[in-house]
């Protein structure tokens, strides 16, 4: 979708012994003129069984379920039944969702090179991040560029409670 430009939501807490905010729901517009939703809860248990992960795309959608692992992964299919095709997802517990991670890091060190996602790109996701946080506070569109060199999660948690 490519580079985010500006962002707004709110942010909560669900959780009293975290300093920051344990909720948020967000907009993202990109550069590109594309946009989309950024949900994601921190809760001490739900009542039903509810998924770690959903990740929703315009061709389907990948379900990553709780620390036992697994997950599914949902395409439209005009041969499947009802038009939507189920795939499992094998995976072994939480830390399994680092895998790729996990096995670049181990390459880049024992085989020499560079990681797939650098530092900028990282550096790139924080600050994407940290907008999220301040558009939480402000409760207004902030954009990407606009974030202040020295802004941090203290520093954003300053600007407002949180509710």
């Amino acid at each position: 979708m490519g580079e985010v430009e500006s962002v707004v939501g709110t942010t909560g807490k669900t959780l009293p012994h975290m300093r920051g905010p344990s909720m948020a729901q967000s907009v993202l517009v990109f550069k590109s003129g594309k946009s989309a939703i950024f949900e994601s809860i921190l809760a001490p248990g739900a009542i039903s069984n509810q998924p770690f992960f959903s990740i929703q795309g315009s061709k389907g959608e990948i379900v990553l379920d709780g620390f036992e692992g697994g997950g599914r992964m949902y395409t439209e299919d005009a041969e499947a039944e009802g038009g939507l095709r189920c795939t499992p997802l094998r995976t072994k517990g939480w830390a399994s969702g680092y895998a790729g991670e996990f096995a670049d890091f181990a390459r880049c060190i024992l085989e020499g090179g560079s990681p797939k996602a650098g530092a900028e790109e990282a550096l790139a996701d924080l600050k994407v991040m940290l907008t999220l946080m301040k558009a939480g506070q402000t409760r207004r569109f902030e954009s990407v560029a606009d974030l202040e060199p020295d802004a941090h999660c203290g520093s954003l948690f300053k600007l407002r409670p949180s509710i």
